[in-house]
């Protein structure tokens, strides 16, 4: 066995896999087993120590061989092509799963709900990615158990215990520390009465069946081709001021209400700006796809009470706005995609007001209640909805993504962008930061990060001038 250099030799016999294009399973288990290992394998096999663990590289081996070679070990497997196409990843999953075995039983089951189910690959279904994860009304479930569910967490290990965490409110997780390990007091009963897998069977079922009801409904897929137009023009650098004027301009009603707005006092110009193109040369393409966007979504609003539009758009305002602000201060580099993630991070609470499905109130952050009741009645959430329809859209994806997992930021594929649309939700709402609300995963990814060091002054300053703007927007 190599001690000194133990992934090369496992990095070598990988590649020895993929040049042949055969598969390798990698088989961890703890040092106190070496023996048992060294006896059971194979004369092709790759031994090696690593830190605390023994791990055996099986060229051309699957999970069921691999299993059945080392049975009297305790063993976290993993294999190549399946689980990852490098070592370090191979090795971190099997010794992720041989961690597990040490986990009670029902600790593990918890885990493995949250973090395995429901999972369908995207291919399967063009609906899968929007219904099959996330499980808001198991978090919610979990949350209204705080006393078993602090049992649950105080048991389990550093990362899993994280990664079930992150699904809830950071509020609750604080009230949870003070529940210390009990054996006698931890058992899996309330959750096995609440029925898990006919639940998650029905939500599928069920949000399947109302996106490819929602899917005919023929205007919440065309209203916005001008927006599209009006995106890709201002993301090309090479597009000059006049292309995005011609566009626009072919829209009379929209072209009055950026005009309305450019000569507000907001802006203050000394002369009248006359020409939507005048305007793009004045604000930047930039500014004037916000204004576009965020006057061509306020359309969508028609179907609904006057009441809820006007609260619905304002907060969406307030919320592309304040978006802005707080990812350039959390260093989001997506910062093109801030206004109109933020504008749209709402638009599922649209669509299931127009179609008279339950859904959350408008003047507060959604709750885990809020989020499991829309998925209870649509099979998903207003957050899924709202991204379906801007993936039918053709939005870019990064947008889809942002909408998708505002709720459940450390989901996302661009964390930055998704906590800074969470963080301006709970914002628009309170005037300020809510701590309680925000999601644990979040409050994890801002350790240390400058928004950590701005005073609550600072930001119910900013919140106040965002205010003053929405205000003016809104009387034009």
């Amino acid at each position: 066995m190599d001690d000194t250099d133990p992934i090369l030799a496992l990095k070598i016999e990988l590649k020895k896999a993929q040049t042949l294009g055969g598969s390798m399973s990698i088989v961890t288990t703890y040092k106190e087993h070496t023996e048992k290992m060294l006896s059971s394998k194979r004369d092709i096999d790759t031994i090696v120590k690593f830190k605390d663990y023994v791990i055996v590289g099986m060229f051309g081996v699957g999970p069921d061989v691999a299993s059945a070679t080392f049975v009297s070990v305790p063993k976290g497997i993993s294999v190549y092509p399946n689980d990852g196409k490098d070592i370090d990843s191979l090795v971190a999953i099997s010794i992720e799963r041989l961690s597990m075995l040490r986990i009670d039983p029902e600790i593990r089951w918890v885990w493995k709900a949250i973090k395995d189910s429901p999972s369908l690959e995207e291919k399967e279904s063009p609906e899968a990615r929007f219904v099959y994860k996330p499980f808001y009304q198991f978090y919610a479930f979990l949350a209204s158990h705080p006393q078993d569910l602090g049992q649950f967490l105080s048991r389990m290990g550093g990362k899993e215990q994280m990664f079930v965490e992150d699904y809830l409110p950071y509020g609750l997780i604080s009230t949870l520390k003070k529940y210390k390990p009990d054996t006698n007091k931890l058992s899996c009963n309330f959750i096995e009465k609440w029925e898990y897998q006919d639940k998650i069977q029905k939500k599928i079922i069920n949000g399947i069946e109302t996106l490819r009801r929602f899917r005919n409904i023929e205007h919440l897929f065309t209203l916005p081709s001008i927006s599209r137009q009006i995106i890709d023009i201002a993301r090309d650098p090479l597009l000059c001021a006049s292309k995005m004027a011609q566009v626009i301009e072919k829209d009379p009603v929209l072209t009055s209400r950026i005009l309305k707005v450019v000569n507000s006092a907001f802006y203050g110009f000394h002369r009248k700006v006359n020409s939507i193109e005048h305007a793009i040369v004045i604000l930047g393409n930039d500014e004037v796809m916000n204004l576009a966007f965020s006057i061509a979504i306020y359309r969508i609003m028609k179907n609904i009470s006057p009441k809820e539009a006007q609260m619905l758009w304002e907060h969406s305002l307030m919320v592309a706005h304040l978006s802005q602000w707080i990812g350039h201060i959390i260093g989001c580099k997506e910062k093109d995609l801030l206004y109109t993630t933020g504008l749209l991070h709402d638009l599922g609470k649209i669509v299931f007001f127009q179609q008279g499905e339950p859904t959350g109130t408008v003047d507060r952050t959604s709750s885990l209640d809020d989020l499991a009741l829309e998925e209870k009645e649509a099979g998903l959430s207003h957050a899924e909805m709202g991204a379906y329809i801007v993936d039918r859209w053709n939005l870019p994806e990064d947008i889809v993504n942002g909408l998708m997992t505002h709720h459940v930021p450390h989901r996302s594929t661009h964390m930055s962008l998704s906590i800074a649309i969470h963080l301006a939700d709970i914002i628009a709402h309170n005037g300020g930061i809510d701590i309680d609300n925000i999601n644990s995963g979040a409050m994890r990814y801002m350790e240390g990060k400058e928004i950590n060091l701005i005073s609550n002054d600072t930001i119910s300053k900013a919140y106040e001038d965002i205010k003053v703007r929405i205000k003016i927007i809104l009387e034009n």
